[in-house]
Formats: C-alpha cells, structure tokens, sequence
C-alpha cells in the first residue's frame, strides 16, 4: 500500500471514531459544568447556644464559583448578630474559584437569633444563620410558678413578672410567650442595669370557667409558669363550703422530676373532710394528654403516672404541667419528662 493510501484510510479512521463518540465524550476535559454558585456547608448554618458573656463563636463557609464565567457577589459586613470577618464586600469571583466566608456570632440580646444570606443579586442562592444567645450570669425570673388565682371572666387581671440581671454590666431582658389567655402587656426588651430587676407586665383575661396554664421565658434558659382559673362573677363572689374546704385543704407534690418514665405523684387533704377533684396532666399547648378522678379522702395519696397519655402512648419528651382540680382551687406542680 502507498503513503498516500496509507494517509487516506487513517483519515477515514478519524472521521469514524467522530462519527461513533458520543457529542458529551467529544466536549473538552476539565470539571463538571455547573450553572450556580455553591455553599459550604449549604442551608444552614447553626452556631448552637452561646453565652453572651463568652468568646465569639467563628465557623467558615466556603463559597465557589463552579461555572464557566464570573459571578457577581454581594455579601454584607453583618447580619444581625452574625458579622462577616472575611468574604464580605461586592466583588466578582472569577470561574472555579472561591471565597472562604468567616462568620462570628455575636449577639447583644439573649434569645434566638436568625437571618438569611442572600449571596449574589444574579442567583437563587440563600444561607440561613441561627445562634441563640443564653447567660449564665443572668439570674432570670425571680418565681418559676405565678398564680393568678380566681378571675372573674371577662374583668382582666394584671400581675408583675421579675426578672433580675446578674451580669456585670447592663444587659437587655427579654420575656416572650404566647399563651392562651396570658399576654404581655408592656415591652418585651427592657434594660436592666446590673444587680437589678427588671419588671414585665403579665395580664390573664380567661375566656372562660376553668383553668389554665401557660409558659414565658426569659430568653436566658429559666422561665415561669402562669397558672390562674376563670370564674363567673357570682362563683367569685360567693364561694361554697366545699370550694372553701378545698381552697384551704389540697397540697401536692411530684417525683422523681426530671423523670425518665414513671413519676410519682402524691397529695394530701388536710381538712376535715373528703374532697373531689380532677387530676390533670397537661402540655404546653394546653392540651389534657392524661385524667384521673379523684375522690380524696382526709390523709395523704398517690397516684403513678407511667408516662403515657389516654391512648396508652408515650408521651414526647418536655415539660408537663400536673393539675389537682377541685371545687374552687387549682393545686399546679411542673414536671418534666426525659426520653
């Protein structure tokens, strides 16, 4: 065979193997194709609790860019409590490079924290940050239980919630809640100067007869339970022997708390005479997951609670307040629950 022949078939090779490779095989080598920019970690970043008192917590972010051509960045100098110690600015960020983003938290207000990153004007590309900020040096509420007692229906109540400062310097206190028939009815953030009190505004307008429970928490990991009982005008006005007797004559109380399943209630009469009443356990949305009643005899009971609810389920894991409901008066004991 000839060199030209030679020449001829080696190109009808060539032109063969074009023809048969697939079009993804015949694009240039070198890294995937992408057609946004990325984060890392994406979603979420979570900086966990941090005691506002401590050092500030640092994570990074890596942003790259995987296209072909440059993308426009657009990231602030501070988020909230987040401030951006590197990567912060407008800039372009070339093809396959990237950008480390270093985030500190460091919040100013105890209690949760959270905002969104919108990284480029160009793309759909959004972090989200989350921290909570808590103090071990804030004392918090001065009572984990207020009672409101017997309300009328209808005629409000208003009752002061304390909350004290430990630090060593001024600190802004928070009290947040919402719960059925409790509401706040002065500033949620207040300033409070060191080795003060802080005082919040709690109302309760009931609804309706019977009782009820709520949480507020003071954004530094203590709380305060709010328990009161709706009555009609009359009910109040006048109360019946066996109200009386029961008002003056129920104490109760919960172990072991916290407990891993069973807790023992035990409760007492220390009247002179038996007394009916409704035992309930209730949750934090209020809802009844367990009843039992109860006809007290003069002397001291018990009664276990396994943990479960009406269905015989477990219950989830949290705090469960424990009511002793009788004619004229609510005995309320917290307890919590571990799984």
């Amino acid at each position: 065979m000839t060199s030209q022949s030679l020449r001829i078939a080696a190109y009808a090779f060539i032109l063969c193997l074009v023809a048969i490779t697939p079009a993804s095989a015949q694009k240039s080598g070198g890294p995937t194709l992408h057609d946004d920019l990325q984060l890392s970690p994406s979603g979420i970043v979570d900086f966990g609790s941090r005691d506002i008192a401590a050092s500030p917590i640092v994570l990074n972010v890596r942003l790259e860019n995987p296209m072909t051509q440059s993308a426009d960045v657009d990231i602030p100098a501070q988020l909230g409590a987040f401030r951006f110690l590197s990567g912060a600015g407008s800039y372009t960020l070339a093809p396959y490079q990237f950008e480390m983003l270093s985030i500190e938290y460091t919040p100013t207000l105890l209690g949760h924290d959270s905002a969104e990153l919108h990284v480029s004007p160009d793309f759909d590309l959004v972090l989200t940050l989350a921290g909570i900020a808590t103090s071990t040096k804030i004392c918090g509420v001065d009572d984990a239980e207020i009672d409101f007692g017997s309300v009328t229906v209808g005629s409000p109540q208003e009752l002061i919630v304390l909350v004290g400062n430990g630090a060593a310097s001024t600190q802004l206190l928070r009290l947040e809640g919402s719960c059925d028939a409790f509401s706040l009815n002065s500033a949620p953030v207040i300033s409070v100067d060191p080795g003060q009190t802080g005082q919040f505004l709690v109302e309760f307008n009931p609804l309706y007869e019977g009782g009820y429970v709520g949480e507020f928490t003071s954004g530094c990991g203590s709380s305060v339970w709010l328990t009161g009982t709706g009555v009609s005008g009359s009910a109040k006005q006048l109360m019946s022997p066996a109200q009386r007797v029961a008002s003056n004559s129920l104490s109760m109380s919960v172990s072991p708390n916290p407990a891993l399943h069973d807790s023992v209630i035990r409760y007492a009469n220390i009247g002179q005479e038996p007394i009916a009443a409704l035992l309930r356990i209730v949750d934090l949305r209020g809802r009844v997951v367990r009843s039992q009643s109860l006809d007290i005899s003069i002397g001291n009971h018990l009664w276990q609670w396994d943990g479960r609810d009406h269905a015989g389920q477990s219950v989830a894991a949290g705090v469960y307040m424990i009511e002793l409901v009788a004619p004229g008066t609510t005995v309320h004991k917290k307890v919590t629950i571990l799984r």
